[in-house]
C-alpha cells in the first residue's frame, strides 16, 4: 500500500468535518444592506437564510479524535482540533490540525449554502495534497444528518471515485462518518471524526 496515496486520499476526506451544522437555526438578525449605485439605482445585499444560520452554528473551537481505517485492518486514532470562523452571515472557514501517520497535518475549507440550487456547498485544501476538493449535499429525511458528496482519488488506481460523509451536530458535539464507494451499493467506511466544543 502506497503511504503517500493513503495520506492524500484520507486527508481529502477531512473536508466534510468542517461542513458540520446543527439541527436547527434561524437566519442571523439584521437588515439587508444597500450599496450605493449610479443615480437612483441601488443594489440590495441578500439576507442570510435559515440554512446559512445552520452553517454558522458550527462556528467555534472543537477538539476530539479522528479514527481512520485507511492504513490497514486496524483503525488508527489520533487527536484532532478544528477552528471554525464566520465569514459574514453566509460562510464559514475551517482550519483542522492533527498529527497523521507521524506528520503534522493542516487543512482549510469553506462551507456555505447555495440558495439558488438548494444545496450546501464546500471546498477543501491541505498541506499534504495538491488536490482541490469540492463537495455539495443536503440534509437527509431525518432533518438531522447532513450528507455531503464529492469525488477523490482512489488510493489504488488514482481514479476519481465517489465519497460521502454523514454529519450530525448538536450544540456541543459533532460526529462525521466518511465513506468511499456507492451509496446504497458497495462501499467502505474509511473515517470517523468525533468532536466536542472546546470554547465553553
Amino acid at each position: 500500500m502506497n503511504s503517500a496515496k493513503i495520506k492524500s486520499t484520507t486527508l481529502l476526506l477531512l473536508l466534510a468535518s468542517c461542513a458540520s451544522t446543527a439541527s436547527s437555526g434561524e437566519a442571523p438578525q439584521g437588515a439587508a444592506a444597500e450599496l450605493p449605485g449610479a443615480g437612483e439605482e441601488m443594489m440590495t445585499m441578500p439576507e442570510p437564510t435559515p440554512e446559512h444560520a445552520r452553517v454558522l452554528e458550527g462556528v467555534g473551537r472543537w477538539k476530539g479524535t479522528l479514527t481512520s481505517w485507511e492504513a490497514g485492518p486496524e483503525p488508527v486514532q489520533v487527536e484532532a482540533a478544528q477552528v471554525v470562523e464566520a465569514v459574514g452571515g453566509f460562510w464559514t472557514v475551517c482550519t483542522m490540525t492533527c498529527d497523521f501517520m507521524g506528520m503534522p497535518y493542516m487543512g482549510n475549507g469553506h462551507v456555505g449554502y447555495d440558495p439558488d440550487r438548494g444545496l450546501f456547498v464546500g471546498d477543501w485544501v491541505d498541506n499534504m495534497s495538491a488536490a482541490f476538493a469540492w463537495m455539495e449535499g443536503n440534509y437527509l429525511e431525518d432533518g438531522e444528518t447532513l450528507r455531503m458528496r464529492w469525488k477523490a482519488p482512489d488510493w489504488m488506481t488514482g481514479e476519481l471515485v465517489d465519497h460521502w460523509s454523514d454529519t450530525i451536530q448538536s450544540a456541543t458535539t459533532q460526529t462525521s462518518t466518511f465513506y468511499r464507494g456507492t451509496e446504497g451499493g458497495e462501499h467502505q467506511k474509511v473515517m470517523e471524526i468525533t468532536m466536542t466544543r472546546a470554547d465553553g
